[in-house]
Protein backbone atom coordinates (compact mmCIF):
# COMPACT_ATOMS: atom_id res chain seq x y z
CA UNK A 1 0.00 0.00 0.00
CA UNK A 2 2.83 2.40 0.86
CA UNK A 3 4.54 1.68 -2.47
CA UNK A 4 1.31 2.36 -4.37
CA UNK A 5 0.79 5.64 -2.54
CA UNK A 6 4.34 6.76 -3.30
CA UNK A 7 3.87 5.86 -6.97
CA UNK A 8 0.43 7.41 -7.42
CA UNK A 9 0.95 10.48 -5.22
CA UNK A 10 4.70 11.28 -5.24
CA UNK A 11 4.15 14.65 -3.54
CA UNK A 12 2.92 12.91 -0.38
CA UNK A 13 5.29 11.88 2.40
CA UNK A 14 4.65 8.19 3.22
CA UNK A 15 6.19 6.43 6.22
CA UNK A 16 5.57 2.85 7.41
CA UNK A 17 5.86 2.18 11.15
CA UNK A 18 6.36 -1.59 11.27
CA UNK A 19 7.53 -1.77 14.89
CA UNK A 20 3.98 -1.28 16.13
CA UNK A 21 1.84 -4.29 17.00
CA UNK A 22 -0.38 -3.46 14.04
CA UNK A 23 1.52 -1.84 11.12
CA UNK A 24 0.75 1.84 10.62
CA UNK A 25 1.07 3.95 7.47
CA UNK A 26 1.68 7.65 8.13
CA UNK A 27 0.81 9.93 5.23
CA UNK A 28 1.34 13.70 5.22
CA UNK A 29 1.60 16.56 2.78
CA UNK A 30 5.04 18.00 2.09
CA UNK A 31 4.35 20.97 4.37
CA UNK A 32 2.87 18.67 7.09
CA UNK A 33 -0.29 20.79 7.21
CA UNK A 34 -2.39 17.64 6.72
CA UNK A 35 -1.51 14.16 7.98
CA UNK A 36 -3.16 10.77 8.40
CA UNK A 37 -2.22 7.67 10.41
CA UNK A 38 -3.76 4.53 8.88
CA UNK A 39 -3.94 1.25 10.80
CA UNK A 40 -3.97 -1.79 8.54
CA UNK A 41 -6.07 -4.13 10.71
CA UNK A 42 -9.79 -3.30 10.51
CA UNK A 43 -11.17 -6.45 12.15
CA UNK A 44 -9.42 -6.04 15.49
CA UNK A 45 -11.14 -2.76 16.55
CA UNK A 46 -14.58 -4.27 15.93
CA UNK A 47 -13.69 -7.27 18.09
CA UNK A 48 -12.51 -4.96 20.87
CA UNK A 49 -15.78 -2.99 20.78
CA UNK A 50 -17.79 -6.21 21.11
CA UNK A 51 -15.61 -7.37 24.00
CA UNK A 52 -16.08 -4.10 25.91
CA UNK A 53 -19.85 -4.11 25.34
CA UNK A 54 -20.14 -7.60 26.82
CA UNK A 55 -18.47 -6.64 30.09
CA UNK A 56 -20.77 -6.79 33.11
CA UNK A 57 -19.56 -3.42 34.39
CA UNK A 58 -20.35 -1.88 31.00
CA UNK A 59 -23.92 -3.16 31.19
CA UNK A 60 -24.52 -2.19 34.83
CA UNK A 61 -22.59 1.10 34.96
CA UNK A 62 -22.77 2.21 31.33
CA UNK A 63 -22.80 5.97 31.97
CA UNK A 64 -19.96 5.80 34.50
CA UNK A 65 -17.84 3.55 32.26
CA UNK A 66 -18.30 5.76 29.19
CA UNK A 67 -17.46 9.01 30.99
CA UNK A 68 -14.57 7.41 32.89
CA UNK A 69 -12.95 6.08 29.71
CA UNK A 70 -13.53 9.40 27.95
CA UNK A 71 -11.60 11.12 30.75
CA UNK A 72 -8.73 8.63 30.51
CA UNK A 73 -8.53 8.97 26.71
CA UNK A 74 -8.78 12.77 26.88
CA UNK A 75 -6.02 12.91 29.52
CA UNK A 76 -3.88 10.58 27.39
CA UNK A 77 -4.44 12.75 24.30
CA UNK A 78 -4.05 16.19 25.89
CA UNK A 79 -0.89 15.22 27.75
CA UNK A 80 0.44 13.53 24.59
CA UNK A 81 1.36 10.35 26.43
CA UNK A 82 3.69 8.45 24.04
CA UNK A 83 1.88 5.69 22.18
CA UNK A 84 2.79 2.81 19.91
CA UNK A 85 4.28 4.69 17.00
CA UNK A 86 6.52 6.75 19.32
CA UNK A 87 7.80 3.66 21.16
CA UNK A 88 5.42 3.62 24.13
CA UNK A 89 2.36 1.56 25.03
CA UNK A 90 -0.71 1.50 22.76
CA UNK A 91 -3.74 3.43 23.97
CA UNK A 92 -5.57 0.08 24.16
CA UNK A 93 -3.26 -1.01 26.99
CA UNK A 94 -4.20 2.10 28.97
CA UNK A 95 -7.91 1.56 28.30
CA UNK A 96 -7.80 -2.10 29.36
CA UNK A 97 -5.89 -1.24 32.52
CA UNK A 98 -8.40 1.54 33.27
CA UNK A 99 -11.29 -0.91 32.84
CA UNK A 100 -9.62 -3.35 35.25
CA UNK A 101 -9.29 -0.63 37.86
CA UNK A 102 -12.86 0.58 37.32
CA UNK A 103 -14.17 -2.95 37.82
CA UNK A 104 -12.27 -3.13 41.13
CA UNK A 105 -13.57 0.31 42.11
CA UNK A 106 -17.20 -0.62 41.46
CA UNK A 107 -16.92 -3.95 43.29
CA UNK A 108 -15.19 -2.38 46.31
CA UNK A 109 -17.20 0.83 46.32
CA UNK A 110 -18.28 1.63 49.88
CA UNK A 111 -21.97 2.00 50.65
CA UNK A 112 -21.49 5.69 51.43
CA UNK A 113 -20.21 6.31 47.91
CA UNK A 114 -23.46 5.02 46.46
CA UNK A 115 -25.08 8.23 47.69
CA UNK A 116 -22.75 10.37 45.59
CA UNK A 117 -23.93 11.97 42.39
CA UNK A 118 -22.52 10.98 39.00
CA UNK A 119 -19.74 13.59 38.93
CA UNK A 120 -18.61 12.72 42.45
CA UNK A 121 -18.50 9.01 41.60
CA UNK A 122 -16.55 9.81 38.43
CA UNK A 123 -13.96 11.79 40.41
CA UNK A 124 -13.72 8.98 42.96
CA UNK A 125 -13.16 6.44 40.16
CA UNK A 126 -10.43 8.60 38.60
CA UNK A 127 -8.80 8.99 42.01
CA UNK A 128 -8.87 5.20 42.45
CA UNK A 129 -7.27 4.73 39.03
CA UNK A 130 -4.43 7.21 39.55
CA UNK A 131 -3.72 5.85 43.04
CA UNK A 132 -3.26 2.35 41.62
CA UNK A 133 0.42 2.45 40.60
CA UNK A 134 3.06 2.79 43.31
CA UNK A 135 6.44 3.77 41.87
CA UNK A 136 8.11 3.55 45.28
CA UNK A 137 7.02 -0.06 45.80
CA UNK A 138 7.96 -1.03 42.23
CA UNK A 139 11.46 0.38 42.65
CA UNK A 140 11.93 -1.48 45.94
CA UNK A 141 10.86 -4.80 44.38
CA UNK A 142 13.04 -4.45 41.28
CA UNK A 143 16.75 -5.18 41.08
CA UNK A 144 16.90 -3.51 37.66
CA UNK A 145 16.45 0.09 36.54
CA UNK A 146 12.67 -0.10 36.62
CA UNK A 147 10.35 2.30 38.40
CA UNK A 148 7.24 2.15 36.23
CA UNK A 149 4.95 -0.56 37.70
CA UNK A 150 2.52 -0.84 34.78
CA UNK A 151 1.18 -4.41 34.72
CA UNK A 152 1.43 -6.80 31.80
CA UNK A 153 -1.71 -6.18 29.72
CA UNK A 154 -2.93 -8.91 27.37
CA UNK A 155 -5.20 -8.35 24.40
CA UNK A 156 -8.49 -10.08 25.32
CA UNK A 157 -9.36 -10.89 21.69
CA UNK A 158 -5.93 -12.06 20.52
CA UNK A 159 -5.99 -15.56 19.04
CA UNK A 160 -2.21 -15.97 19.03
CA UNK A 161 -0.70 -16.09 22.51
CA UNK A 162 2.58 -14.80 21.13
CA UNK A 163 0.91 -11.56 20.04
CA UNK A 164 -1.31 -11.11 23.10
CA UNK A 165 0.98 -8.84 25.13
CA UNK A 166 0.22 -5.16 24.57
CA UNK A 167 3.01 -3.85 26.79
CA UNK A 168 6.73 -4.25 26.24
CA UNK A 169 10.02 -3.16 27.75
CA UNK A 170 10.49 0.58 27.42
CA UNK A 171 13.58 2.70 28.13
CA UNK A 172 14.01 4.12 31.63
CA UNK A 173 13.68 7.62 30.13
CA UNK A 174 10.16 6.80 28.94
CA UNK A 175 9.37 5.14 32.28
CA UNK A 176 10.30 8.45 33.91
CA UNK A 177 7.88 10.36 31.70
CA UNK A 178 5.05 7.89 32.34
CA UNK A 179 5.66 7.98 36.09
CA UNK A 180 5.84 11.78 36.16
CA UNK A 181 2.57 12.16 34.23
CA UNK A 182 0.84 9.59 36.42
CA UNK A 183 1.98 11.24 39.65
CA UNK A 184 0.99 14.67 38.34
CA UNK A 185 -2.47 13.35 37.51
CA UNK A 186 -2.72 11.67 40.92
CA UNK A 187 -2.05 14.92 42.75
CA UNK A 188 -4.47 16.95 40.61
CA UNK A 189 -7.33 14.45 40.91
CA UNK A 190 -6.81 14.11 44.66
CA UNK A 191 -6.96 17.92 44.96
CA UNK A 192 -10.20 17.98 42.94
CA UNK A 193 -11.74 15.26 45.13
CA UNK A 194 -10.85 17.15 48.32
CA UNK A 195 -12.14 20.45 46.93
CA UNK A 196 -8.71 22.09 46.84
CA UNK A 197 -8.47 22.17 43.04
CA UNK A 198 -10.35 21.80 39.78
CA UNK A 199 -10.30 18.82 37.44
CA UNK A 200 -9.59 21.06 34.43
CA UNK A 201 -5.87 21.14 35.24
CA UNK A 202 -5.68 17.40 34.66
CA UNK A 203 -6.33 18.04 30.97
CA UNK A 204 -3.95 20.94 30.39
CA UNK A 205 -2.36 20.51 26.97
CA UNK A 206 1.26 19.36 26.87
CA UNK A 207 3.17 21.03 24.05
CA UNK A 208 5.06 17.97 22.77
CA UNK A 209 6.44 14.65 23.90
CA UNK A 210 7.88 13.86 20.45
CA UNK A 211 11.58 14.25 19.74
CA UNK A 212 11.68 15.90 16.28
CA UNK A 213 13.99 14.32 13.73
CA UNK A 214 15.51 17.71 12.93
CA UNK A 215 16.46 18.12 16.59
CA UNK A 216 15.11 21.65 16.86
CA UNK A 217 14.13 21.63 20.54
CA UNK A 218 15.17 21.69 24.15
CA UNK A 219 14.91 18.33 25.89
CA UNK A 220 15.16 16.55 29.22
CA UNK A 221 17.57 13.61 28.84
CA UNK A 222 18.22 10.65 31.15
CA UNK A 223 21.84 9.54 30.83
CA UNK A 224 24.46 8.28 33.28
CA UNK A 225 21.76 8.04 35.97
CA UNK A 226 21.11 11.79 35.79
CA UNK A 227 18.56 14.13 34.27
CA UNK A 228 20.06 16.71 31.91
CA UNK A 229 18.57 19.70 30.14
CA UNK A 230 20.01 20.10 26.65
CA UNK A 231 19.51 22.29 23.64
CA UNK A 232 19.73 19.83 20.72
CA UNK A 233 22.36 20.94 18.19
CA UNK A 234 22.84 18.03 15.79
CA UNK A 235 21.22 14.75 14.73
CA UNK A 236 22.81 11.80 12.90
CA UNK A 237 19.85 9.67 11.82
CA UNK A 238 19.89 5.88 11.70
CA UNK A 239 19.77 4.33 8.23
CA UNK A 240 16.45 4.53 6.35
CA UNK A 241 14.64 6.60 9.00
CA UNK A 242 12.41 9.19 7.33
CA UNK A 243 9.70 9.94 9.91
CA UNK A 244 9.52 13.53 11.26
CA UNK A 245 10.06 12.27 14.82
CA UNK A 246 12.45 9.81 16.49
CA UNK A 247 11.41 6.49 18.02
CA UNK A 248 11.89 6.19 21.79
CA UNK A 249 13.45 2.72 21.51
CA UNK A 250 16.00 3.87 18.93
CA UNK A 251 19.54 3.41 20.24
CA UNK A 252 21.25 3.99 16.87
CA UNK A 253 20.43 7.59 15.99
CA UNK A 254 23.02 9.89 17.57
CA UNK A 255 22.23 13.37 18.86
CA UNK A 256 24.38 16.05 20.43
CA UNK A 257 23.14 18.82 22.66
CA UNK A 258 24.43 21.84 24.51
CA UNK A 259 24.21 21.24 28.26
CA UNK A 260 22.17 23.74 30.24
CA UNK A 261 21.89 24.37 33.97
CA UNK A 262 18.66 25.30 35.77
CA UNK A 263 18.30 27.14 39.07
CA UNK A 264 15.37 27.08 41.48
CA UNK A 265 13.57 29.89 39.67
CA UNK A 266 13.79 28.24 36.25
CA UNK A 267 16.60 30.47 34.95
CA UNK A 268 18.72 28.60 32.39
CA UNK A 269 22.44 29.03 31.69
CA UNK A 270 24.95 27.18 29.53
CA UNK A 271 27.71 25.15 31.12
CA UNK A 272 31.37 26.17 30.72
CA UNK A 273 32.85 25.33 27.32
CA UNK A 274 34.66 22.14 28.35
CA UNK A 275 31.45 20.55 29.69
CA UNK A 276 29.19 21.87 27.01
CA UNK A 277 28.22 18.85 24.88
CA UNK A 278 26.24 15.70 25.63
CA UNK A 279 25.90 12.83 23.16
CA UNK A 280 22.74 10.75 23.50
CA UNK A 281 20.21 8.62 21.60
CA UNK A 282 16.39 8.80 21.35
CA UNK A 283 16.17 6.03 23.97
CA UNK A 284 17.61 8.56 26.47
CA UNK A 285 14.90 11.12 25.66
CA UNK A 286 12.37 11.90 28.40
CA UNK A 287 10.39 14.84 27.01
CA UNK A 288 10.76 18.17 25.25
CA UNK A 289 11.39 21.34 27.27
CA UNK A 290 10.45 24.86 26.26
CA UNK A 291 13.24 27.42 26.46
CA UNK A 292 11.78 30.90 26.82
CA UNK A 293 14.04 33.79 25.88
CA UNK A 294 14.07 36.75 28.24
CA UNK A 295 15.93 40.01 27.59
CA UNK A 296 17.85 40.98 30.71
CA UNK A 297 17.50 44.60 31.59
CA UNK A 298 14.41 45.09 29.46
CA UNK A 299 12.04 44.73 32.41
CA UNK A 300 13.17 48.00 33.94
CA UNK A 301 12.86 49.90 30.67
CA UNK A 302 10.36 48.07 28.45
CA UNK A 303 10.29 50.83 25.87
CA UNK A 304 13.98 50.50 25.10
CA UNK A 305 15.72 47.54 23.52
CA UNK A 306 18.27 45.96 25.83
CA UNK A 307 21.92 45.79 24.83
CA UNK A 308 22.43 42.88 27.21
CA UNK A 309 22.32 39.43 25.49
CA UNK A 310 19.09 37.55 26.10
CA UNK A 311 18.96 34.64 28.58
CA UNK A 312 16.59 31.72 28.89
CA UNK A 313 14.24 30.20 31.42
CA UNK A 314 11.91 27.25 31.77
CA UNK A 315 8.17 27.97 32.00
CA UNK A 316 6.52 26.99 35.27
CA UNK A 317 5.19 23.65 33.93
CA UNK A 318 8.64 22.55 32.74
CA UNK A 319 10.32 23.74 35.94
CA UNK A 320 7.83 21.60 37.85
CA UNK A 321 8.70 18.63 35.64
CA UNK A 322 12.46 19.23 36.03
CA UNK A 323 12.10 19.19 39.83
CA UNK A 324 9.79 16.16 39.90
CA UNK A 325 12.01 14.14 37.56
CA UNK A 326 14.89 14.63 39.97
CA UNK A 327 12.71 13.30 42.79
CA UNK A 328 11.89 10.24 40.69
CA UNK A 329 15.61 9.62 40.13
CA UNK A 330 15.89 8.70 43.81
CA UNK A 331 13.64 5.69 43.15
CA UNK A 332 15.79 4.15 40.41
CA UNK A 333 17.73 1.15 41.80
Amino acid sequence: MAAVLRQKEPELHVQVIDRARVPIIMVSTSDHVASLDLSINRKLPDEHVSWFQNLQVFKEEHELVVDFLRCIKFWHSRRQIPGTKEGGYPILAWILFAVQRLQDFVSQEATCLNNLNHLQRLLAALDYFFQSLDCHAAAERSSHSRLWPFPCILDPVATNAGNAALTHDIPVATQLLYADEFLRARALVRAAVSGDGTIERLFENESSTLLPADGACGAFIFKRQKIWLVEVKSVKLRDNWTAPFLHRCDSQTELQGCLLSVDGTGAVQRFPELRQRLTFTPSDFVVCAQLECIAEGAAGNPGKASSVPSSMRLPHCDLRRWQDLHKLLLLIP
